[in-house]
């Protein structure tokens, strides 16, 4: 798979380009299929035969959890503040 074909990154954009409420983002996860991509990737890591190309792979979906993290905390913040 291409890395910049991630379907991962699609529904990313798709829900940011929603106009998602802080309540929303504070929710935001990873679809059941991405969730499963990424677990059978974490598999085969463990099991030491993840090829090349799916260790890059994982490493795109580590990214984009790292940046929906970061909208989650900061959406999170923000309702607190309003409280």
């Amino acid at each position: 798979m291409a890395i910049a074909h991630l379907a991962a990154y699609e529904e990313f954009v798709e829900f940011i380009t929603s106009s998602p409420t802080l309540e929303q983002i504070s929710e935001l996860h990873f679809s059941h299929e991405t969730e499963a991509r990424i677990s059978a990737l974490l598999q085969a890591n463990r099991e030491g035969i993840l090829a090349a190309d799916e260790a890059a792979e994982l490493d795109e979906y580590l990214r984009l959890e790292y940046l929906m993290r970061k909208a989650k905390l900061r959406a999170i913040e923000k309702l607190d503040l309003r409280k």
